[in-house]
């Protein structure tokens, strides 16, 4: 994998890790109540369960790929067709100025914030579809795929981990950011623009 193709797939998780989403805002409302080791199991749970959801991904498709190599030219327009559409959503996102709801406090169990953070990060559909659609876009087929799926993986959950810490630790300043109305609009079209330039050089690549 070259550094040409590697820093836009950086680039791009970079962006879908850290802009307000499932996971993002939900570290963000319970960081206010929950203690560090708390925060820490529902990152724990919740990197589980998007390893788990990669290893799955990357076993179907690889033979499925081995099968059929047409499927891959398939992948990459749908995941193409799939940024558009997240830029599309992401400029379009409703401006909400409601305060987040706090769901866990000092006395939740570390096994129940583990068991939530995964299935949060299991019902995240865009980090699904990042794994099934976009992580096969960025491997170049003939080289060690195994390195190229480790180095994607491995930066996302980096990604994914840092947004998380930095979403629940810095909790209350970021809510105050986050509601009012003019900042929401310039992280979305800052968003839907990283999206499109993405797809852009997908589409470069064909």
């Amino acid at each position: 994998m070259s550094l040409s193709s590697y820093l836009p797939f950086m680039l791009l998780v970079l962006v879908i890790t850290y802009s307000p989403g499932v996971m993002t805002l939900f570290m963000l409302a319970n960081g206010m109540t929950a203690s560090f080791r708390q925060l820490g199991m529902i990152l724990l749970g919740a990197n589980n369960a998007y390893l788990l959801a990669i290893v799955v991904f990357s076993l179907g498709l690889d033979s499925l790929l081995q099968q059929n190599m047409w499927l891959l030219q398939v992948i990459q327009i749908i995941g193409i067709i799939y940024l558009f559409f997240l830029a599309y959503k992401q400029w379009n996102k409703k401006i909400s100025a409601e305060p987040l709801k706090i769901i866990f406090n000092q006395s939740t169990s570390y096994f129940k914030l583990y068991i939530s953070g995964a299935l949060v990060g299991l019902s995240n559909p865009t980090a699904i579809f990042l794994f099934a659609l976009i992580f096969p876009q960025f491997i170049v087929r003939g080289e060690n795929e195994i390195l190229q799926l480790v180095i994607l993986s491995v930066t996302f959950l980096l990604l994914q981990f840092s947004s998380g810490s930095c979403y629940a630790l810095c909790g209350r300043m970021i809510q105050h950011l986050l509601v009012n109305p003019s900042h929401q609009k310039r992280i979305n079209y800052v968003c839907a623009l990283v999206y499109v330039l993405t797809a852009a050089f997908l589409i470069y690549k064909l």
